[in-house]
Parts: C-alpha cells; structure tokens; sequence
C-alpha cells in the first residue's frame, strides 16, 4: 500500500533520531524536547507503539508495487519491530544512566541502532520496491 509509504520513513527517521540522540546530545538538542516528552506522556507513547507496530504488520502484508504478497518490505518491517521495543522501554520511571560518550562510536549500542535505523530509511526511500530477503 502507497499509504504506508510515508508514514513508514517519517517512523523511520525519528527512530533514527531517538536513537542518535543519545550519542550527538548536542547537535540533536531540538530532539531532546520530543523524546522528555515521550518518555512523560503515557498515552503519546502507547498511541506511537500502536502505530509503529500496525505499520509494521502491514507493510509486510501488503508490500509496495511489484513485492511479494507476504515478505515485501521485510527489512524496513523489521526495523519498525526493533522501534517498537525501544519506544516500550520508554517510560518516566525508568531513567536512564548518564551516558558517557567516546570516540569510539563502533562500541556504542545508540549509535549502532541509529545507523541501523538510517540505512534502513535510506534503502526504503531510495529504493520503496527493493527486495531484501
């Protein structure tokens, strides 16, 4: 469905995003504001996990033109599913610890997810009917 097109990039970016936030705090301070704000409003992140995941469940059940009937768009899919986790463990209970940034970015969890979530977007705008099976 073309539908789910743009709605699965602009939920790609933002994971993306949150989870570049963690590694360039500084340069992504205008994002800080919408992940404080997730993390407070139960019903803003319960309504985002509903979403992400329904993307997710139908873009593979409905891929773009020519995919397959059932395992289009496994790969966006999937990274939609991992966004899905992280958004759960969102909450403003659990807090997170300080986070030391180095220079050695290769170690880092946040940054490895970010350049997941970024290929990702790029490979599905780039390319909206490539196979990747």
């Amino acid at each position: 469905m073309i539908q789910l097109y743009p709605l699965s990039l602009l939920l790609l970016a933002v994971a993306a995003l949150l989870s570049f936030l963690e590694v360039f705090r500084t340069e992504l301070s205008f994002f800080l504001r919408f992940k404080i704000w997730l993390r407070k409003n139960d019903r803003a992140r319960m309504i985002l996990c509903i979403i992400t995941m329904l993307t997710a469940f139908l873009m593979l059940l409905f891929p773009l033109y020519p995919g397959p009937m059932i395992l289009g768009d496994l790969f966006p899919s999937l990274s939609l599913f991992l966004f899905f986790l992280e958004v759960r463990k969102l909450d403003s209970s659990s807090v997170e610890p300080f986070v030391i940034v180095t220079t050695d970015l290769s170690s880092n969890p946040y940054f490895k997810k970010g350049v997941l979530f970024s290929i990702a977007f790029l490979l599905h705008f780039l390319f909206p009917s490539f196979i990747i099976l």
